[in-house]
């Protein structure tokens, strides 16, 4: 039962992503992420929402905080 409210949260933050909402999604992707911290889809949300408002450094740090405790190549 997580992992579908996870799936949905990360569906409605990348609908949200697509449409340029990048505030929504960003709150979507922390809800995922909530939900399942390990999961690399909300993280990889999180860090383009940031990178597409504008906050590169913020950005690469999400990505090298998660980097850090995985070994994901996305």
């Amino acid at each position: 039962k997580k992992e579908k409210k996870y799936d949905l949260a990360l569906k409605i933050g990348w609908k949200y992503y697509e449409k340029h909402k990048y505030s929504k999604s960003l709150f979507w992707s922390k809800e995922a992420n909530l939900l399942d911290h390990k999961a690399e889809g909300a993280w990889i949300l999180y860090a383009k929402s940031e990178y597409a408002k504008g906050n590169k450094k913020r950005a690469i740090k999400i990505l090298n905080l998660y980097r850090g405790n995985t070994n994901s190549s996305e």
